[in-house]
Order: C-alpha cells, then sequence, then structure tokens
C-alpha cells in the first residue's frame, strides 16, 4: 500500500475517533424514567420503617456518615427490612451529609430555670471489703 494511502487511513481513523469522542463527551446523560422512585423518598421511607425520620439539622454533617453506617448495620443483624427498596448506604450517607448543617448552634443553658422536676436523693452506700 503506498505510503500515502496509509497516512491518510490514519488520519481519517484519528479525526473519526476525535469526532467520536467529542460526541460521547457532550452527550447528555440518559434522563431517569419518570416512574424511577426518588432517591430522597426511598432514602426517608427506609428511615422512618424503624423509628421517626431524622432531619438532617439533628446532627452535624461530619457524624452522618459514620450514623448512617449504625444504623444499616443494625437493619443487616436484625434481618428485619420493613421497605420494599433498600437503599444504597452510599446514598443515605450522602443525603445527610449534603443537607446537614456543618456544626449545629450551641445549646441554650438551663442554669436559669432552677433545679427541675426531678428530686434527688443521697443514699450512702456502705461496700464490704472483698479482699
Amino acid at each position: 500500500m503506498p505510503r500515502k494511502l496509509i497516512v491518510a487511513a490514519a488520519l481519517l481513523a484519528l479525526i473519526l475517533a476525535a469526532v467520536f469522542g467529542v460526541h460521547l463527551l457532550l452527550k447528555e446523560p440518559p434522563m431517569a424514567p419518570a416512574n424511577a422512585p426518588d432517591p430522597d423518598a426511598i432514602v426517608r421511607q427506609f428511615c422512618s420503617s424503624c423509628h421517626r425520620f431524622p432531619p438532617p439539622n439533628t446532627l452535624p454533617r461530619a457524624s452522618w456518615d459514620a450514623k448512617v453506617k449504625d444504623m444499616f448495620a443494625m437493619v443487616d443483624e436484625s434481618s428485619r427490612l420493613l421497605t420494599p427498596t433498600l437503599p444504597a448506604v452510599d446514598a443515605a450517607s450522602r443525603y445527610y451529609t449534603e443537607r446537614a448543617p456543618e456544626s449545629l448552634p450551641p445549646l441554650e443553658s438551663t442554669v436559669q430555670a432552677g433545679p427541675g422536676a426531678l428530686e434527688l436523693e443521697r443514699i450512702p452506700l456502705k461496700l464490704r471489703d472483698l479482699r
């Protein structure tokens, strides 16, 4: 095969590869089907199947990943899944960490309110010497 023909074929292959690559980069990601379940709704349903749904602002952002993993471990241990769709651990963790505040505001002091309604009585205990 003549050298010019080989160079032309290689150049054409390179151009086609570049055009195809650009097409893949610019192509929009496939749309989720209209009937696909909302990931946020799945997380909400899953979490509230065992307890009241905790809003993301109940813990600081850094705490949620470990808390979500603990909750998933409990579901695995109990083998009691009340929801038909189990969200991915990463999706559930992402739901909370993306919405949680960086830190929680400081709690207000209750010292001014007085001792409270609970009355305590100190009862001394005598321990035997067990030596």
